[in-house]
């Protein structure tokens, strides 16, 4: 699915985009953008400056992120294909590529290859502890309890932000794989948002386009 990215008047094409959906406002996580070194350049800049960028035909709006990250190269015959994104929200969430499920399954369908990667990346990176078998299980509780936020996307990309803590994550890791079910007074609901950073290993992102970090 191509879309069409336009700010101050500069147009580029995009392959795959990610973005997190907070009441209506819109933030930009991971945009892969086509077009001339001048107008991936100036998309970034715009951005930087604080310019929300129009999705087309969707018409809606991504705001930049809080730290914002770019990295272009070229493709031949005057393109240049960039990357930019978010290193905070990358690393806090669950992301992957490959898999064509729509946003609304994500978390409901089948527990798919891609998305098991990329769920034990964070797992690993919060140093929680973990047995692979009962992966699934842990995602639909966490799920029921209302702790996935899914990121919208375009393209090949899908990815979730699970918004909880490690204490009780590691409790209900340790509940689910020895058999037993979670008391409710001993699950605290909600936690820190964004309590946990992984998603992707640094450098992921662009060593799946440009083999490099």
């Amino acid at each position: 699915m191509i879309k069409t990215l336009k700010v101050d008047g500069v147009t580029v094409r995009s392959d795959f985009g990610l973005y997190s959906d907070s009441g209506g406002d819109k933030s930009l996580i991971l945009i892969s953008i086509y077009g001339s070194p001048q107008q991936t350049k100036a998309v970034f800049s715009s951005l930087a400056e604080n310019k929300p960028v129009k999705v087309l035909p969707d018409a809606y709006e991504l705001d930049r992120p809080s730290a914002l990250r770019g990295r272009g190269r070229s493709i031949g015959r005057g393109r240049q294909h960039m990357l930019i994104w978010s290193e905070e929200d990358l690393d806090n969430g669950v992301v992957w590529f490959g898999e064509k499920t729509e946003e609304k399954q994500v978390g409901f369908g089948p527990f798919g290859a891609a998305e098991e990667a990329a769920f034990v990346r964070w797992l690993e990176k919060k140093k929680v502890p973990y047995e692979r078998e009962y992966l699934p299980m842990l995602r639909e509780r966490l799920i029921k309890d209302e702790d996935v936020i899914v990121f919208g996307s375009w393209g090949g990309i899908r990815g979730y932000e699970i918004s909880v803590d490690d204490d009780r994550l590691c409790d209900l890791m340790l509940k689910i794989s020895g058999g037993e079910k979670p008391r409710e007074d001993n699950i605290m609901k909600g936690g820190k948002r964004g309590a946990g950073r992984t998603g992707f290993k640094r450098g992921e992102h662009e060593k799946r386009h440009y083999g490099t970090t």
